[in-house]
């Protein structure tokens, strides 16, 4: 019995001598867990396939397209956050310039995976998918098609500039099933999806 008395004793005192911030570390060096981020990015688009392609249907695009999106995020895990994403992207046409310009808008949902590492720079992936729809525009008049699917995925680094701000900056690949969607006012159909490369960078704001 006493040797019961003096190990339950010897536990307490070495539970007590462990400092209490050691179990709460992890969540406390953790910039990201239980926080909301809300992101406003600029940057350049790169068109592929036939989006880039300048064949007869094909999309006829420059590269170096003006590229905007503005995500909201929360971290429900200490790595991985859901999120919701608008962007939009214009895009010229390589021999008519900016008297032919095609717009691209998208809406998306969207998961982050980040690496935690010991600080301020943090890798990470990410993957989306939604919608989109394509706009023709010309000096006179603009076509806009019916709504169809997108995915994109990419990743970038987020540095941690202060415990509410921070720089992020990424590349995505975005692809638009938008081949055969129907243009209403033209009675057409777009002929090619959008396939390109957005790169990005932009301010970080977490709350909480």
């Amino acid at each position: 019995m006493k040797k019961l008395v003096f190990v339950a004793l010897l536990l307490g005192v070495i539970a007590s001598s462990v400092p209490s911030w050691s179990i709460t570390r992890t969540v406390r060096d953790n910039p990201f867990f239980r926080r909301t981020a809300l992101t406003g990015y600029m940057g350049v688009g790169i068109p592929v396939g036939e989006f880039e392609s300048s064949r007869d249907g094909d999309g006829n695009h420059k590269p170096g397209s003006f590229q905007w999106a503005i995500d909201i995020e929360h971290f429900f895990s200490p790595s991985v956050s859901l999120g919701a994403s608008i962007n939009a992207s214009t895009w010229e046409d390589k021999d008519a310039g900016q008297s032919l310009e095609t717009h691209v808008n998208a809406f998306n949902g969207f998961f982050r995976y980040v690496v935690i590492t010991k600080g301020p720079i943090y890798p990470f992936l990410r993957f989306g998918a939604g919608w989109t729809r394509v706009q023709f525009q010309d000096f006179e008049q603009r076509f806009q098609s019916n709504s169809t699917g997108t995915i994109q995925a990419g990743g970038g680094t987020t540095v941690m500039l202060s415990h509410h701000v921070a720089f992020t900056g990424q590349a995505l690949y975005h692809h638009g099933f938008t081949e055969n969607a129907l243009v209403p006012d033209a009675n057409a159909i777009v002929g090619f999806d959008t396939k390109y490369w957005s790169v990005t960078a932009g301010l970080s704001l977490f709350f909480q």
